[in-house]
Formats: structure tokens, sequence, C-alpha cells
């Protein structure tokens, strides 16, 4: 059974958390690459529970997948993929893989051959200063996220 299942950029599925919606979306990957950072409102459900029922118990909704868009992601989109079939085996039909590996094909800020090139992108785009940086910035660091140098 199988067939090409749809892929959505992040900003695509984003757009649709900003008008208000809440997107069926799970997250694929093993526990601790979920804790590393991972897609608000994506609920992390490992491979040997990945089942309709439990998709539909976890997102406390009935019938993602089937009468919703069920978005399905990971890191490079292999998981994903893998998860899609198997679900599709299971009934599903009505589903779309995010990735990581697609933003990095889509996001032109992604591909770039080094810092530098990066900052200069970045500075090319002549974006106002983001407000409050004098404040986040420091709470960053305070928090622990201060780059490691």
């Amino acid at each position: 059974m199988s067939s090409v299942v749809p892929i959505v950029t992040p900003e695509q599925l984003h757009a649709e958390q900003l008008a208000g919606k809440s997107p069926a979306l799970i997250d694929v990957r093993t526990e601790a690459e979920y804790r590393t950072g991972h897609i608000p409102g994506a609920q992390l459900i490992a491979g040997e529970e990945r089942s309709p029922a439990t998709i539909e118990n976890r997102l406390g909704r009935p019938g993602p997948g089937i009468n919703e868009t069920l978005y399905i992601t990971c890191h490079a989109g292999q998981q994903a993929a893998r998860a899609a079939e198997n679900l599709r085996q299971s009934g599903l039909t009505n589903i779309a893989l995010i990735t990581i590996g697609e933003e990095k094909r889509h996001n032109l800020c992604l591909q770039v051959s080094g810092m530098q090139a990066y900052v200069d992108l970045m500075n090319g785009l002549e974006l106002d200063h983001p407000r409050l940086m004098d404040i986040a910035v420091p709470a960053n660091r305070a928090c622990g996220m201060a780059q490691a140098a």
C-alpha cells in the first residue's frame, strides 16, 4: 500500500497554528530526541505505542488521520515516513509529514556554507533590531542557554 504521503513545510503548519487551529501532531522520534526540542503541540508517540487508538487517546480527540489531517514529524523524515506507512496500513489515510529535513531544504537561511555566509544573508535582509533583545539575551544566558565557548 505504498503511496505518496503529502509533505507540508513548517511554515504551513505554523500558519494553521496562527489561524487558531490546533493541528493533530505527533512526533515519532525517541524520547531523548524529543526532549532536545520539538514543535509546540507535538505529542511524543514512540514506535511500540503507535496505533490509531493510542494516537486518538493521546491527542484527546476522535479521528486524527481520518476526520482531520494527522501530521507526523521527526528530524530527517525517515521515521515519519515509516510511521505514516504503518498507520496507513492500520486504516489512517489523512496523513501529512513535516520534518526538520524539509525545513532545511526549503529555508534559504539554512542553506548557507558557513557562519559568515549566514551572517551576511541575515544582514542583507535589513530587518529591524529585535525588540527586547537587551532583555531576552541576558535572560536566556541566566537560564543556561548560552552557547558554549
